[in-house]
């Protein structure tokens, strides 16, 4: 079991943008890259929030869940340090702005 929520917030327009991922057996090589892109990451291991805070920069907010553990995890949502560059660039590529995102 494999449940990613991603939120991209902040920048200059301050919209928010989400994905959301649920494993299935539809979405099993999508699951497995994921996960290898979470260890090679060390995403585990990340502390929740180091990243400074810049009203005018985009942060990218991970939840993720799997069988065994749970982490939320905010950084920048560009200028990643190269372990967290494919996950985020993985994870950006597929998030989307939406009416129902507005809170």
């Amino acid at each position: 079991m494999l449940r990613i929520e991603a939120v991209v917030s902040g920048g200059i327009v301050p919209v928010s943008k989400r994905w959301t991922f649920e494993e299935d057996e539809k979405n099993a090589p999508a699951a497995n890259e994921l996960r290898r892109l979470l260890d090679a990451s060390g995403f585990w291991s990340l502390p929740g929030d180091d990243s400074p805070r810049h009203p005018d920069q985009q942060r990218l907010c991970l939840r993720v869940k799997d069988s065994e553990r749970s982490r939320e995890v905010i950084l920048p949502a560009s200028g990643c340090d190269e372990n967290m560059r494919a996950l985020s660039e993985f994870v950006s590529a597929r998030v989307t702005w939406s009416p129902k995102n507005i809170a």
